[in-house]
Parts: structure tokens; sequence; C-alpha cells
């Protein structure tokens, strides 16, 4: 990080001498405690626990004070407890609609994404979440199923 401010700033005296910019701004680096922003598809915090290893976490609570520019602690009152619950992920579930032209009828249908479908999903970019949905096997399955399903209520009816 520091390298890259170093870098930055030296663009930014080079564009200022060159009349590109009107004035060169200094940009600092602090390695304290200050705001770090997440990476963009980050998933937050993950724990790795063995089975028979001691586990023991310790977490502070912190927020973040625009005044200082800095991650402080939050105090809590006396005797308050925090409870954590450790859950499994849940699956993402996507909602695919098909219409009949001729019949006007409409069908949705709720697909759940496996596990792999979903963790692929979450680390994707945004951009990218159309394209990979088209690939996912059960996405494929739960539409030729529901084309199926309106295939045949068109033809009953």
């Amino acid at each position: 990080m520091q390298a890259q401010t170093n870098v930055l700033n030296f663009w930014e005296n080079y564009l200022a001498e060159i009349g590109v910019l009107k004035a060169a701004t200094m940009h600092t680096y602090d390695d304290g405690l200050g705001y770090r922003p997440r990476p963009p598809h980050a998933v937050g915090p993950t724990l790795e626990i063995l089975q028979g290893v001691r586990f023991r976490q310790t977490l502070q609570l912190m927020k973040f004070n625009p005044d200082s520019g800095r991650a402080e602690p939050i105090p809590l009152a006396e005797g308050t407890k925090a409870r954590m619950q450790i859950r499994k992920r849940p699956r993402h579930q996507v909602d695919i609609t098909l219409r009949h032209d001729e019949s006007g009828r409409e069908s949705t249908r709720t697909i759940a994404l496996t596990e792999d479908e979903s963790e692929a999903l979450d680390a994707a970019p945004e951009e990218d979440h159309e394209s990979l949905l088209k690939g996912f096997e059960s996405m494929r399955n739960g539409f030729n199923e529901l084309a199926a399903e309106i295939s045949r209520n068109s033809s009953d009816g």
C-alpha cells in the first residue's frame, strides 16, 4: 500500500506540473485501525475449526468514526452477552417464469441452486451472474420441467 501511495502521489504531482490538474493532492497511507473497505465479492470472515482441537475466538465489536477516520471499539453495557449462531449458508433460489404465448398462461417455478452452484455464484462478479445461471444444471433441469409442464397444461386446456 505504501508503494501504491507513492505512485499515486508521483502521478498527481506530474499531472499538476504539466497542467492537467490545477493542484496535486498529497495522499498518505495509514497502517492504523482505520476503515478497510472490503474487496468486491468478498464474503466476510471465515473460520475453520478442526474437530478435537480446542477453539477459542475473541471478537471486538467496532464502529467506524468518520471524524477520526478510524474504527473504534463499541462499549457494551455491563452484563451484556453477545451470542453467535453458526449455520449452513442458505442456497440461492431463483424464480423462473415462462409464458405460453397462445394461451397467455404463465407458470413460475422456484429453483434451489446446489451448494456448489451457490458458491460459484457468490464468487463471481455480478455482471457474470446471468451467464453462470444459464450454465447451472439445476437451472436447466428446472427450465425443462417447467417447459414440459406448460406444454402439458396448454395441450390439456
